[in-house]
Order: structure tokens, then sequence, then C-alpha cells
């Protein structure tokens, strides 16, 4: 499981197991001498706009509950928070709540759709 303070170099070779794109490999050989949280940190700045890492970090990796909320934090678009609600198993009741309040509202037809069972959240049988 990652934390804030694993040593980032640690993580580039999860990285390389779960699918991240090459070109982001460049950016993560600046981060090798961080901790995981330095690299997160310097990677959820308002420096780079591309959301896509906090997306893929939450579906593909095994994070602390403090990394996963700064990840989530970083997500914008309403029906990417929800996906990440319906996909992401075993997140915690604030985990949940943040990720509400980014949707919430937003998306009648997608809420009505999880409300009435047509659509569903993944359960921990759902995920191997």
């Amino acid at each position: 499981m990652f934390t804030r303070e694993t040593p980032f170099k640690e993580a580039i070779e999860v990285f390389k197991t779960k699918g991240a794109c090459g070109a982001s490999f460049v950016a993560m050989d600046g981060w090798k001498d961080l901790s995981f949280g330095e690299a997160m940190e310097d990677f959820l700045s308002d420096k780079y706009t591309n959301r896509g890492w906090a997306v893929f970090s939450l579906l593909r990796l095994d994070l602390d509950r403090d990394l996963r909320l700064d990840f989530i934090k970083k997500i914008e678009d309403p029906m990417m928070a929800f996906q990440l609600y319906l996909r992401i198993k075993n997140l915690s009741e604030e985990e949940e709540g943040a990720l509400k309040l980014k949707f919430k509202g937003k998306l009648p037809v997608a809420e009505k759709e999880l409300e009435d069972g047509i659509v569903k959240r993944v359960s921990k049988e759902d995920i191997k």
C-alpha cells in the first residue's frame, strides 16, 4: 500500500506493471528521489491540468486513505466522480462524501438510475 512516506522510486516499478503510459515516466524520473506524498503534491499542483493521473491512481493503485482523498479532491468532472463512486470498492464515508459532493444534483439521470438499481456500485466480490 502506498502512503505519503513511500519512496516514489519504489512506486515507479508498480506504475509500469499497472499500465501507466510511457510518456508519464519522464515526469516520474524527476520524482524518483522524493516520497510518494511529495511527488503527488507536485503532480496535484495547479501546474498540471490533466487529472487522468488522479483517476488512474484511484482505480489502479493500493493507496492509503490520505492519498485517496488527495486524488479525489482533484477530480472536477461530475461524471468522472460518479464513475469513481461506482467503481472504487471500500471507500470510507469521507471519501464517499467527497465524491458525492462532486456529482450530487448535477447528474439527475445517473443519480436516479443508481437510486433505482439500474446502475450499481461494485462490491468486494466484484473486483478481484
